[in-house]
């Protein structure tokens, strides 16, 4: 029952917090949970649901509008109406139709679903599919679209092949061995292998841990020479789940790797353009399965219809990433909610557990002495500052909020590609297309003081918003109003992946 349709005498405040959420029985060993939320429903109420659920091993999924019997029971309505149709029509017996399921799709359909399953089963996947198939398959579904009563003669047939397999006194005996099957099944998928990953070149940088005291007292003293007001400290990642980060995973904790894959020459250059990564093989390449990954990318073209700045937070071990792309729309950017694992040809990540971390870099500085007429990069004054007074290499990831009553971002997006190779910064510069966004934003970031001969990016930050502000950041345009406050975790290593060869 979709909960608008009990929730309507009550006042707004109260509708905003209700959503319906729909396991599948026996919870315990399937663990889809359908999330429902009312046109009603505020965002922040579906995300917390979701992080509840996911933080007790369930796999939640979100229907973008109510509809009757949700997404599992429309599936399974539309199995069942046509398994009636096959024995009433005299085309199969019940026990061959049960045996269609259980020995030939419902194997598959243990470990993936409809869409996976076509994408596989043509060359060239899904649309080679869509184009081999189309045609036949509609054919065979528009026999299919008359609903038929389910007749006393079907029933009867059903009740007598079904009471031949188990009486009505072991229907009990069943269920618990429907349920221990599960259990062992539930046991089975989540220790089974992925699919293997792809196959990335890799290049692995090890660092050794910096003297954060040091890394505090440089940035200390840095910093107090440009903002007013400025704190620098290690001190615990706050929740990053919580408002007003909204992220996938608590913290910047656990086995923290930062990522340099492709680059910008595979944007400039018209040969790079289809070259694509993905978060969970880049993940699993580093050595971090069901990690999490967040930074800044640029979005996979086939996934927004264009190419796009992304702002990365995906959690491998899940389904869907909570990511945010920006693209270009007429003469605006659009941010856009981006659920796919598929990147672009270039990231910088930071990799990790995402785990509660006790002590990270916590720098929080508001408003610039006397204005900021180099429009300095806030990243890059962190970054330049201790690659001038640290003489190992640092590399670095994390989150930065940028806030203040009436700050502003120059930013830029990138627009489609270009049918030409971009040669030169003013060709780049020329391309891409610049605003200035409204604060307060959450930034993704990362930065490395030293390249090691890896052609790494030395710092790179995107942001997204609540209100639609999403896009590459260059430096705050309200010198006397901006806040920043950042928290980054060190990396143990800096692993270069799909370097480009011309890079």
């Amino acid at each position: 029952m979709p909960s608008s349709s009990f929730t309507g005498s009550l006042p707004l405040c109260v509708r905003s917090r209700v959503l319906v959420t729909h396991p599948v029985n026996p919870p315990m060993a399937v663990p889809v949970v359908e999330l429902v939320p009312s046109p009603d429903t505020h965002a922040d109420v579906i995300e917390a649901t979701r992080c509840a659920l996911r933080s007790v091993g369930m796999s939640p999924i979100t229907l973008r509008r109510e509809v009757p019997g949700f997404v599992v029971n429309r599936l399974q309505y539309a199995l069942l109406g046509e398994a009636f149709r096959l024995v009433m029509d005299g085309v199969a017996s019940p026990e061959d139709v049960d045996t269609a399921i259980t020995d030939g799709l419902g194997a598959r359909w243990a470990f993936m679903g409809p869409f996976q399953t076509i994408d596989l089963n043509a060359p060239e996947g899904v649309r080679d599919y869509c184009d081999r198939y189309a045609t036949p398959l509609l054919e065979v579904m528009r026999t299919q679209d008359n609903t038929r009563d389910w007749t006393p003669e079907v029933r009867a047939e059903l009740e007598a092949w079904a009471r031949q397999r188990t009486p009505v006194e072991r229907i009990g005996a069943a269920c618990a061995w429907r349920d221990e099957r599960l259990m062992r099944l539930a046991v089975e998928r989540k220790n089974a292998p992925a699919f293997p990953p792809l196959a990335y070149s890799v290049e692995e940088y090890p660092l050794a841990p910096p003297d954060t005291s040091a890394v505090v007292g440089v940035l200390r003293a840095a910093l107090s020479q440009l903002f007013e007001r400025v704190t620098v400290e290690m001190a615990p990642c706050p929740d990053l789940t919580a408002a007003p980060w909204h992220l996938q995973r608590r913290g910047l904790g656990g086995r923290p790797v930062l990522v340099d894959a492709g680059g910008a020459w595979n944007v400039e250059h018209v040969a790079g353009h289809e070259r694509t990564l993905n978060t969970v093989s880049v993940a699993a390449a580093v050595g971090r399965s069901r990690a999490w990954a967040i930074g800044p990318a640029a979005a996979c073209r086939h996934v927004v219809g264009v190419n796009a700045e992304l702002v990365v937070d995906d959690d491998t071990a899940c389904t869907r990433a909570h990511s945010h792309s920006s693209k270009i729309d007429a003469s605006a950017w659009k941010q856009e909610e981006y659920h796919s694992h598929a990147l672009g040809p270039l990231a910088n990540l930071l990799v990790c557990d995402g785990e509660p971390a006790t002590q990270v870099l916590h720098v929080r500085c508001e408003k610039w002495k006397g204005g900021n007429p180099s429009n300095r990069s806030f990243v890059a004054v962190l970054r330049e500052a201790l690659a001038d007074a640290v003489e190992k290499p640092i590399a670095a990831g994390g989150v930065v909020r940028i806030e203040g009553e009436g700050a502003k971002i120059r930013a830029h997006v990138m627009p489609d590609w270009c049918d030409t190779d971009l040669t030169t910064s003013e060709q780049v510069n020329d391309w891409l297309r610049f605003f200035e966004m409204d604060a307060p934003v959450t930034a993704t970031s990362t930065f490395v003081t030293h390249d090691m001969g890896a052609s790494l990016r030395p710092d790179h930050t995107h942001f997204f918003s609540e209100h639609g502000a999403c896009g590459h950041y260059h430096y705050d345009t309200t010198p006397q109003a901006v806040v920043y406050d950042a928290y980054y975790g060190f990396a143990e290593s800096v692993f270069r992946v799909e370097r480009p060869a011309d890079a």
